[in-house]
């Protein structure tokens, strides 16, 4: 058999194999189909359906059953406000079936969804009666008379009436200015008025909390920054303190504002104050609002405002917001999502934003921020983007130097006579830095000390600290800035971990004239090697953990030259000067980037 017919033929049997899959799935969830299409009979307007295009004669007798084992499958419309294809191309998740069937078995499918066509308005004609002219005076020239002359309205404009309404004019506009966001119809809503559908309206007790929410928004809100929580102090909080930062150099002060809609946010006053823009939170009005409700406001909230330009750092709110409304948003404004590392639990399970949002956001966002290049070669390959997906990605580093001005030369510190035998553990308490591994490193140097700092965050899964149980192992809690470290205490650091990105911890520690031992995930290949610090090649190689421990130990000065090495390549890349070019170069983010 020559190629050409095994192909054909192989061809012909994927074919009839698909074929066959689809079959049987239509065949399986029928019943389901047709038991919410009978349970909300509203979904599917009989006449409406039979009259769409040219209608079988099993669509005029039978639209139910037509509809449900044929026309749902086809993507036909069973209502004038119910948009299939719109539907699929919105949410790729439901391509292996009709989105009516989602939609149907959802228990408040006749108000969830715009069902209802709009009522034409129809305006009660206006009499206008001119003025009663005088005896024997024409009508037309009373109505002339009515009518101010061009010279006599010049006069009545350069009165001393209109100086004085002045002042009210003036806050009559500021407000209009104010309220034209939510006024204004976005492009999604446009369509939906072309299409005669009533879009959604938002539940009573909603609707309060987002108008408590929008008197505590600026006037005008140019950047809108999105965080899960504020106060604890891991990387990613340092992180957006460094954003934060820069963008008010760039932005004005009263147009920069921070939402914070995630049920585990809280801050304190002095937090807010510390910041130095406003804070507003879902959970100051209404803390016990489940998820499916802060994802409804979040959008009402952005809609309102209509920033110029949005940033996700991180939260679940505005990552579930950009899966269900971020192709509406972007025509209003500029959005940005970050991206640290493809999180795996278990060492296999796939979890967390990059797997689960960002291929299914990546064409409703304008950029996506990330502090090192492995993750975005990563997602480009993995997800299989386009030129114009891969575009959107930007490489901006993580500065540690230079956060007041300068070059930051003079902020690294040496690798000096040290205590020997002592190690320092920095990061964040949580479930991927494999405090197990760490307990494992310490029982195979009992005669080594390592001390421990580390806030722990409460919504995140519970991690076992009887892993700290040792006598060697000296945890001390969180800490609030580096300079609260005695690092001169210690002549190296360990960094256990199963993903990150690129670990402030690690630049930090490298600033500090630390030794890094670090394992070979994320980006942390970007900034040590064999050249800069000890790589360990997997998360769980405790044998290279303790040779490096060893080697430290027993050649000092190769170890400062590895620390030195490791501070030019810091200060090459990791300095505040290079983050805030980084971000001049991603286009749409900073006001002057974004003609």
């Amino acid at each position: 058999m020559s190629k050409y017919r095994l192909v054909k033929l192989l061809r012909r049997a994927a074919q009839g194999v698909a074929g066959f899959a689809a079959v049987i799935r239509a065949v399986l969830l029928f019943p389901f189909l047709l038991a919410g299409l009978l349970l909300h009979p509203v979904v599917l307007q009989r006449d409406f359906y039979r009259s769409v295009g040219s209608a079988s004669f099993f669509r005029r007798r039978f639209p139910l059953l037509e509809f449900a084992l044929i026309g749902a499958w086809r993507y036909r419309n069973p209502h004038p406000g119910f948009q299939q294809e719109q539907l699929a191309r919105d949410y790729p998740l439901l391509l292996l079936q009709p989105p009516v069937l989602n939609h149907v078995l959802n228990p408040n499918a006749d108000y969830d969804l715009p069902l209802k066509p709009l009522e034409p308005l129809v305006l009660a004609p206006v009499a206008v009666t001119p003025p009663e002219p005088a005896r024997n005076e024409p009508r037309a020239l009373a109505a002339a008379k009515a009518t101010p002359s061009p010279s006599a309205l010049s006069a009545l404009v350069a009165s001393d009436a209109v100086d004085a309404l002045w002042p009210l004019i003036a806050a009559d506009t500021v407000e209009l200015c104010r309220e034209v966001s939510s006024l204004t119809p976005t492009n999604h809503v446009k369509n939906c008025l072309k299409r005669n559908i009533l879009p959604n309206r938002l539940d009573a007790s909603l609707s309060v909390v987002v108008e408590k929410l929008m008197r505590r928004f600026p006037e005008k809100v140019d950047l809108l920054y999105v965080v899960p929580w504020l106060g604890i102090r891991g990387g990613a909080e340092r992180l957006s303190d460094r954003y934060l930062n820069a963008l008010r150099a760039h932005y004005p002060h009263d147009r920069i504002a921070i939402f914070a809609p995630d049920a585990i946010h809280s801050h304190s006053v002095e937090a807010e104050h510390k910041i130095g823009v406003p804070v507003i939170a879902i959970n100051d009005i209404d803390p016990n609002l489940p998820l499916p409700a802060r994802i409804e406001i979040f959008d009402r909230i952005v809609v309102n405002l209509r920033p110029g330009t949005l940033h996700n750092a991180s939260s679940l709110v505005g990552w579930e917001a950009f899966l269900k409304f971020g192709r509406h948003y972007i025509e209003d404004t500029r959005t940005f999502v970050t991206i640290f590392s493809d999180i795996r639990i278990n060492d296999a399970e796939p979890v967390g934003y990059y797997h689960n949002y960002l291929p299914y956001i990546i064409d409703g966002v304008t950029g996506v921020l990330c502090d090192n290049r492995r993750i975005m070669k990563s997602a480009i390959d993995e997800f299989g983007l386009t030129r114009d997906q891969a575009a959107k990605f930007h490489f901006v580093p993580t500065p540690v130097l230079g956060m007041s001005g300068g070059a930051g030369q003079r902020e690294l510190r040496r690798y000096g006579s040290r205590r020997p035998r002592r190690s320092l553990w920095m990061s964040r308490i949580a479930k991927e830095k494999r405090l197990d591994i760490l307990n494992a490193v310490a029982r195979s140097v009992p005669d080594r000390t390592i001390s421990v700092y580390g806030a722990t965050l409460a919504a995140s899964e519970k991690v076992d600290m009887a892993w700290l149980d040792l006598p060697n192992i000296d945890y001390r809690g969180e800490f609030e800035k580096l300079s609260d470290l005695p690092y001169g205490e210690f002549d190296s650091y360990i960094f256990t971990t199963n993903c990150e990105g690129m670990p402030v911890s690690v630049l930090e520690a490298t600033m500090l004239g630390l030794p890094v031992i670090a394992p070979d995930v994320g980006g942390i290949r970007e900034i040590i090697d064999a050249d800069t610090g000890w790589l360990v090649s997997s998360p769980v190689a405790v044998d290279e953990y303790v040779d490096a421990l060893k080697q430290i130990e027993s050649a000092p000065d190769e170890a400062a030259r590895r620390v030195a090495k490791a501070q030019e390549r810091l200060a090459a890349v990791y300095s505040y000067r290079n983050f805030v070019r980084s971000l001049e170069t991603v286009p749409g983010f900073l006001p002057e980037t974004a003609r």
